[in-house]
């Protein structure tokens, strides 16, 4: 997590937006559903990307957390990280 000025601990906090727009860019870059996403990082229900999109459900900030770290480590190579999920990713990883 980032400093503040003080250099106590930062939250990170993204809208609703921005995590689907990150699920939309990791599925396509995967070739796959952002369903199939949300299945393999958080066991989520069939049916939840769709009452996300609707704005019917969100989910906790803990399950977004996992959701971002899972899009972060398994970032395909071939394209860039967005900046949003960078403070998600493994120590060692941040540190290159």
């Amino acid at each position: 997590m980032p400093l503040d000025f003080m250099g106590d601990i930062t939250p990170i906090i993204y809208s609703m937006d921005q995590l689907i727009a990150d699920i939309e860019a990791f599925a396509a870059a995967l070739g796959i559903t952002p369903q199939k996403l949300l299945r393999d990082s958080v066991n989520a229900e069939w049916g939840r990307w769709q009452k996300w999109k609707a704005g019917e459900a969100s989910p906790t900030m803990l399950i977004a957390d996992r959701i971002r770290a899972h899009m972060a480590a398994n970032w395909p190579a071939t394209a860039p990280l967005p900046d949003s999920l960078k403070p998600y990713l493994p120590p060692q990883e941040a540190a290159e």
